[in-house]
């Protein structure tokens, strides 16, 4: 643990609170502070935070013991990012909301922001103290060009989807007036924000909204909700994963959304170094920001650059997790099937054997009972004379067939079987020949009465 001295009193805002920094591979990675005597804390999943600011001004931090680690994770492909940052701003304001009052001028000072870019793509901001406040930290709503656009934005992702007199969570919403548009427009808007302040003013403005971090954990309990809107938060997002995830959990099976982040392409397109804000802990292409969704259970419908290549603009719908239900359902399918053919035969008094050590029949044979079967014909050498592991059945040579003969055969090598096939007619086998298909057991030649007479022309052609 790095710790700095702290002088805050118990009841004193006006002394900082200076910042404690968890080490690398620690449970806690970063305790927050706040620059008046408060602190705000996450864990190293990030999978919730803690605030128990009342004053105004929240420092997250990414700041680490310089000795703790060598390079971050990229919150994008959960790979440790293999190069130095590629650039770093020094002397950066501590965040691009934060203006301080007379009495903070003195203690105001710059930090230094490393910019690392991971061979995903990710464009991405660690090792950076980040100030936030619990003021109005949009001017979005002041601009009435923005707000046009931002009418006939919302408007027709309502339209297009069917929205109207529908659920709409906004994710990241502000004073609400993004959400006042959403209940202009003829849906419900619900929000759910993390500044206390800014959720007190929209409830003031009459708009159902919670204070709170959109988590995996944090289900809303007015949803689930039938589409969400996101402007330009998840670029201030210190786990990616579960912020999406959080929002995917919130809504109805095929659920939809709009996210809208700033343009990275803008600022390589235009060089535009002062694009690069300490609040902004991700930079995202379309094609990283499609990555992002789609990794977390999402369907990018659409992107779009949007405000003159300003804006990068997802449309997305809610993916149902895949179900292993009815490949679950065929194990013992597949199982029975082989072992009342197996059985079946040696009731009869015939003899068995597989054709294909193959990695599904190896699959197949550990998880059924042990059957009475002869042995396996496999083409490969280097099985031959082996056996296979946990059922332990001879692994022998196409010839077998003609030194130990067998009544029955059975194909489980799904990819091999018309070249299987061609092997036996080679052989001049007539005895039954069964393949596994599916969960099914399909025949491709009848039994004769000696499972070894020369009359190859009774085979099916190869």
């Amino acid at each position: 643990m790095c710790i700095a001295n702290s002088k805050s009193a118990e009841d004193s805002f006006a002394i900082d609170f200076t910042l404690l920094v968890g080490c690398h591979d620690a449970e806690w990675l970063f305790l927050l502070l706040t620059g008046v005597g408060k602190m705000i804390m996450f864990p190293i999943s990030n999978k919730y935070w803690k605030s128990t600011t009342a004053t105004g001004i929240i420092v997250a931090s990414h700041l680490a013991c310089s000795s703790m680690k060598p390079n971050p994770i990229s919150r994008l492909s959960g790979q440790q990012i293999s190069s130095q940052p590629e650039m770093t701003l020094h002397n950066m304001v501590r965040g691009v909301q934060y203006f301080p009052c007379e009495a903070e001028v003195s203690t105001d000072s710059g930090v230094d922001m490393a910019i690392y870019v991971d061979v995903s793509g990710a464009v991405e901001v660690f090792d950076t103290q980040v100030v936030y406040t619990e003021g109005i930290t949009s001017a979005s709503a002041f601009s009435p060009a923005l707000m046009k656009h931002r009418h006939e934005q919302i408007e027709e992702f309502l339209q297009r989807f069917g929205l109207i007199g529908k659920k709409v969570l906004e994710v990241g919403s502000g004073d609400g007036h993004v959400m006042a548009i959403i209940t202009e427009l003829g849906s419900h808007a619900f929000g759910i924000e993390p500044s206390s302040k800014m959720a007190e003013m929209s409830a003031a403005k009459g708009l159902s909204i919670i204070h709170g971090f959109m988590t995996q954990s944090n289900h809303i309990s007015e949803g689930p909700f039938d589409a969400f809107v996101s402007f330009h938060v998840m670029e201030h997002i210190p786990d990616l994963g579960d912020f999406v995830r959080g929002i995917r959990e919130n809504l109805v099976p095929g659920g939809v959304g709009m996210i809208e982040v700033p343009s990275l392409e803008q600022i390589l397109e235009g060089n535009l170094f002062y694009e690069f804000f300490p609040d902004h802990l991700n930079y995202f292409t379309l094609r990283t920001l499609r990555l992002t969704l789609e990794v977390h259970g999402f369907e990018v419908i659409e992107t779009r650059r949007t405000l003159n290549g300003a804006h990068n603009v997802a449309f997305v719908r809610r993916l149902e997790a895949l179900s292993l239900a009815s490949v679950k359902r065929s194990v013992k399918e597949t199982i029975t099937a082989v072992n009342q053919l197996v059985y079946k035969n040696v009731d009869q008094g015939r003899r068995v054997a597989l054709w294909g050590a193959s990695c599904q029949a190896l699959v197949l044979l550990s998880q059924s009972e042990s059957l009475p079967i002869t042995y396996i014909v496999d083409r490969a050498p280097f099985k031959q004379g082996l056996f296979t592991p946990v059922t332990h059945l001879p692994i022998v040579a196409p010839g077998m067939l003609m030194i130990d003969p067998v009544d029955t055969l059975l194909i489980i090598a799904p990819s091999y079987e018309q070249e299987i096939l061609k092997d036996i007619q080679e052989l001049g086998y007539c005895g039954a020949v069964f393949t596994l298909r599916d969960s099914n057991i399909v025949e491709l030649m009848p039994n004769c009465p000696n499972p070894f007479v020369e009359t190859p022309e009774r085979l099916p052609a190869g």
